[in-house]
């Protein structure tokens, strides 16, 4: 019989994506990529039998790929579905995270700031592990150079590459579940989605897959809010020494947006100017967090929880821009963008719109494909 293991490295190499991490290698001898699969097959199990689903909901196999660039697919094999990790990106994710958390710009109020080392060289962001390694290596550093090292910033770090890692599976479940993987397949021919924006001439399969890309952060970040919120001590396992930072509404939102803001930077980059929007697979990087944050901050409100008002989500949004625009020359981003202001532009406004306006458009042929009931954007 068939192992699960050689049914996922079958299927991948079925769509040209490579081959599977090996059962031998030494990642997987790290909990946390044995903690990531099986947080995303505990909730994807729940969705199964759970009894909200308008049809039976076939398998799905969640592992990773034996490749450090950062890379994430979601594709139907056979009669189960895939979600497939490269390994370079948690590693990435984790690294990144981790070097923020050293800074004492970053949160100095939490835990003992003054322990983190404040001379670290720069060095360049890559999507490729390997050369981000071999980077740190020629400039003297090792691995355990960029971890927090008071055990508070460590957690805090952890937090923002779960939560980072946590969106980008949850949003790779959404394209199965909503039908996004069967409409593309029938409708584009796509073996798989794929979370690397490139560039297309055809404009109206962009708006598509952008409308769906938006669909499945809308999903994720819900999920991440409602898990965080609901859950925070028991799902994500913190120290209880740290309650009182989770307790803090505003902070946790602020954590969750710089995480969010890693994931897109590692996959997209914010220089695309309105013109070119339309010819992306994805929303535009900076639209993307703002529309989390906005949606998830009314979502809040709708369970009760907190309601932030409009002045403390610019606020939070300002706050994440100085963080980013602060840290990220550290790690390599010389030339961030720190513009919100064009979030809030016509073009901005417009450009939404027109993802709304397509997501209506496409709403009742992936309502056939789908595992769920959809609702508008």
């Amino acid at each position: 019989m068939q192992s699960d293991s050689e049914l996922f490295d079958e299927a991948v190499n079925s769509v040209g994506l490579g081959g599977r991490l090996p059962d031998g290698a030494r990642l997987r001898l790290i909990p946390t990529f044995s903690e990531y699969k099986a947080f995303a097959e505990q909730r994807i199990e729940g969705f199964r039998s759970g009894g909200k689903t308008l049809k039976p909901f076939p398998r799905v196999l969640v592992d990773y790929m034996d490749s450090p660039e950062v890379g994430a697919w979601a594709f139907p094999y056979k009669s189960i579905y895939v979600i497939a990790l490269n390994y370079g990106t948690v590693l990435i994710l984790h690294s990144l995270s981790n070097r923020l958390l050293c800074s004492r710009e970053l949160l100095p109020e939490i835990g003992n700031v003054a322990s983190e080392t404040d001379n670290l060289p720069l060095f360049p962001l890559t999507s490729d592990f390997k050369e981000f390694s071999a980077c740190m290596l020629s400039l003297g550093l090792s691995p355990e150079d960029i971890i927090p090292k008071d055990p508070d910033r460590k957690t805090i770090a952890d937090f923002i590459a779960f939560i980072s890692i946590y969106f980008l599976m949850g949003h790779e479940f959404r394209h199965i579940q909503a039908g996004h993987v069967d409409y593309a397949k029938n409708r584009f021919k796509l073996n798989y989605i794929s979370e690397t924006p490139l560039p297309s001439p055809n404009l109206d399969v962009n708006m598509k897959r952008q409308a769906m890309e938006w669909d499945a952060d809308k999903f994720s970040a819900q999920a991440i809010v409602a898990g965080i919120w609901i859950n925070r001590s028991i799902v994500l396992r913190y120290p209880e020494s740290l309650n009182p930072v989770f307790a803090n509404h505003k902070l946790t939102f602020l954590l969750c947006l710089i995480a969010f803001t890693l994931l897109f930077r590692l996959f997209d980059d914010d220089k695309p100017q309105p013109p070119e929007w339309k010819s992306r697979t994805h929303p535009p990087s900076r639209n993307r967090r703002i529309m989390l944050i906005t949606d998830a901050s009314i979502l809040m409100g709708v369970m009760g929880q907190h309601i932030l008002n409009e002045s403390e989500v610019n606020h939070i949004v300002a706050q994440s821009a100085t963080i980013i625009d602060m840290l990220l020359p550290v790690v390599g981003f010389s030339a961030f963008d720190r513009d919100y202001s064009m979030l809030v532009t016509k073009e901005g406004l417009r450009h939404l719109q027109e993802i709304v306006t397509t997501w209506g458009a496409i709403y009742s042929d992936l309502q056939k494909h789908s595992y769920t009931q959809l609702f508008p954007l």
